[in-house]
């Protein structure tokens, strides 16, 4: 069974002097070319009032500044994609006005002012509507991994690889051509294009920052290890390597790839810093943890990534012992019937659902993990035959939740009375209906706590959607959206 949901034991404790990533973060700005700190009250009441025509534009952005604001680990880089989307709300209004004064001997000039902002507004209203899905939750966006399990620290780190991937993309697309949102005036163009690389620089030391202290503070020495090493392994001295990659990084000129890279190591090590010492996870799952392989995981990666730093270069082979990390984390190990690799897709898969389906797939991808974890232990040798069925499940599962994620889904549109979303919701279920008799086949005795957990997912999702509903398009709410 996983282990409970409990708040971090471990928090680290400040200390600026010992960490090399401490900084003063830079300054309230409106200015495009320097960081912006997004605050709930401050970025919302910064929205001006607009007209009818943009209503909608004003309503996403107030929404976006409180949803987004609680967000540590990007909040210089969303402050600024929030104030560039809000610079071409204030382009549009500037140009409404213009119009609204103008006499009948300037009506041939302000044909172009008409023709910009009236073009602007719906794919700035789609860049909205498609930003505010994409950060509509928060739950694994905390600045350290999650205390409580392997599954869920696994998770945070992928969130927040695509969450980079998102922001990266929402950038670009505030100056694509196909927006049409630099004609509104040279400056705009400008500020729209211009790099926000000062933003995602601050960011990314404030989380690894966050991320050093705490494994500086962690009291994980080297009495856990599993004894019976053939190589010499130590959790101190791994960690003294972790700080030296972290001052050659601040040294260095920055790199977004490197530093990705880095933070990502940084993160997969806290995880199990995190785990053993943390009183409400397992104890099979504490002694896990220790096993000599997963450190000499650790250790490796730790070797690849500081040569990467010294001399930055292709990181696949890096991004492969992520890949390896994760799997001894997850305790994916190979069996005669393997499943990892569709543990694994499933992972992936997680974040890139649309909010919609995103927590029933969840609550379906955990309870095949579960059944996965259960059906390998040594105990359960008996009914391993079973574990052909439960591939031939998490197989369907991948197929289905692949083909889902690449659905565009329209929040403005999107009814949870809608035929697409009732037969989008049976074929998820009977996904989940399938694992059902493997808990009787594999003798798993917890088939009620995670029916009830994808209940609740459900509900979840419908209450979630029809909230961001009311408060974005309440005009749809009477249609029956």
């Amino acid at each position: 069974m996983p282990p409970k949901n409990q708040p971090p034991q471990n928090s680290p404790q400040q200390n600026p002097q010992r960490n090399p990533l401490q900084q003063n973060p830079p300054s309230n700005s409106r200015n495009p070319s320097s960081p912006t700190d997004l605050t709930v009250k401050a970025r919302a009441d910064t929205v001006p009032a607009g007209f009818p025509a943009t209503e909608l534009v004003e309503r996403c952005l107030k929404l976006i500044a409180t949803t987004t604001s609680p967000i540590p680990r990007d909040v210089f880089t969303l402050g600024q994609l929030f104030t560039r989307a809000s610079s071409v709300y204030e382009g549009i209004l500037a140009l409404i006005k213009h119009i609204d004064n103008s006499a009948v001997a300037d009506l041939d000039k302000d044909w172009e002012p008409f023709d910009a902002y009236t073009n602007a507004i719906p794919p700035l209203e789609r860049f909205l509507f498609d930003f505010y899905q994409g950060y509509a939750e928060e739950k694994f966006r905390s600045t350290l991994p999650p205390s409580d399990s392997t599954f869920n620290g696994v998770l945070y780190v992928k969130t927040w690889k695509v969450d980079r991937e998102f922001i990266s993309k929402s950038f670009k697309a505030l100056h694509h051509d196909d927006l049409n949102l630099k004609g509104l005036s040279p400056q705009l163009a400008k500020s729209l294009i211009a790099s926000y690389t000062t933003e995602r620089q601050t960011d990314d030391k404030t989380l690894l920052g966050a991320l050093l202290r705490f494994i500086q503070d962690n009291k994980l020495g080297d009495e856990y290890l599993e004894k019976g090493a053939k190589v010499p392994l130590s959790i101190k001295a791994m960690k003294a390597e972790l700080v030296e990659i972290a001052k050659k990084l601040i040294a260095s000129p920055y790199d977004e790839v490197a530093s990705s890279v880095i933070i990502r190591t940084f993160m997969y090590f806290a995880i199990p810093c995190t785990l053993i010492l943390s009183a409400d996870v397992e104890g099979q799952w504490k002694i896990y943890l220790r096993k000599i392989i997963i450190w000499e995981a650790f250790n490796s990666l730790i070797v690849k990534v500081k040569a990467y730093v010294n001399a930055p270069k292709n990181a696949d082979e890096i991004e492969e012992l992520f890949s390896e990390i994760e799997k001894l984390l997850l305790q994916l190990g190979d069996t005669d019937i393997a499943t990892a690799a569709e543990i694994l897709s499933l992972f992936k898969l997680a974040p890139v659902i649309y909010r919609m389906y995103h927590g029933r797939s969840v609550a379906l991808i955990k309870t095949l993990y579960y059944l996965d974890r259960h059906s390998r232990k040594p105990e359960n040798k008996a009914v391993a035959t079973y574990r052909y069925d439960l591939k031939q499940v998490m197989t369907e599962c991948v197929d289905n939740l692949t083909a889902l994620s690449k659905i565009k889904l329209d929040i403005a549109s999107f009814s949870t009375d809608s035929a697409e979303y009732k037969a989008k919701s049976k074929e998820i279920e009977g996904l989940f209906d399938k694992s059902k008799p493997l808990f009787e086949s594999l003798r798993a005795d917890s088939l009620s706590q995670y029916v009830e957990a994808y209940s609740t997912a459900v509900s979840i999702d419908e209450s979630h959607v029809k909230e961001a509903k009311e408060k974005l398009f309440p005009s749809t709410i009477k249609s029956g959206g």
